[in-house]
């Protein structure tokens, strides 16, 4: 027996060896409908293989791979973006918003400079941060009064309030009387407790950078 030759629809021949398939043909002549892939790849040129032939376009399948490529890595973009955007807001944290609240006298009140001598009422209270200049004690008709100055950088009328605050969560009722001059800024702030009487003095240069605060304190 010799060699099978297989008989293409062109009059072609193939190499020995090769198999022809029986219903070949009428395979070839039943049409199938292209699907999803057939569409995007067919072109003008036809290609044959066999008993078979497809419309087929090299550049066709060239271009149309390339435009896929390009809609699929733009659709990557896109995702990638937006999908990062919506990760970064739902991950991060809102700010934290820290509102400092403004300073007041306190007993507590940490203090620089001199030494305050003793006799100061518990009660009292002073400004933190401030620089002591000078303190001392003196004899008064209804005992031993406690005096004491102070200085600081802050601003005056944020002094003014501070201590106003600070004396009434100490227990004392104060009341301010506004003494300034056209070169000074003047603060009396009277105030008083169940056993103590007592006057700031509070005072600023319009041409300084330092609220000088004086104190008097007397039994009753």
């Amino acid at each position: 027996m010799g060699p099978l030759v297989f008989k293409t629809s062109v009059g072609g021949e193939e190499p020995p060896g090769c198999v022809r398939f029986a219903h070949a043909s009428a395979i070839a002549r039943k049409q199938r409908p292209a699907g999803f892939l057939g569409r995007a790849l067919v072109s003008p040129e036809r290609a044959q293989w066999g008993g078979f032939s497809a419309v087929v376009g090299r550049k066709g399948i060239l271009m149309r791979g390339m435009r896929l490529l390009g809609v699929a890595a733009l659709v990557a973009v896109c995702f990638s973006a937006t999908g990062c955007i919506a990760l970064k807001e739902r991950f991060t944290p809102p700010p934290t918003v820290i509102t400092l609240a403004p300073p007041v006298a306190s007993v507590e009140a940490t203090l620089t400079g001199e030494y305050l001598v003793e006799g100061r009422p518990e009660s009292l209270p002073l400004w933190p941060g401030s620089t002591v200049t000078t303190s001392s004690t003196t004899r008064a008709p209804t005992g031993i009064s406690w005096n004491a100055t102070f200085t600081t950088a802050d601003d005056f009328d944020a002094v003014v309030k501070g201590f106003a605050v600070g004396l009434e969560k100490s227990g004392w009722t104060s009341e301010a009387t506004d003494a300034s001059t056209d070169t000074e800024k003047i603060t009396l702030l009277s105030a008083t407790a169940k056993k103590f009487d007592a006057l700031f003095t509070l005072t600023r240069s319009t041409d300084s950078s330092t609220t000088e605060i004086g104190v008097v304190v007397t039994p009753k």
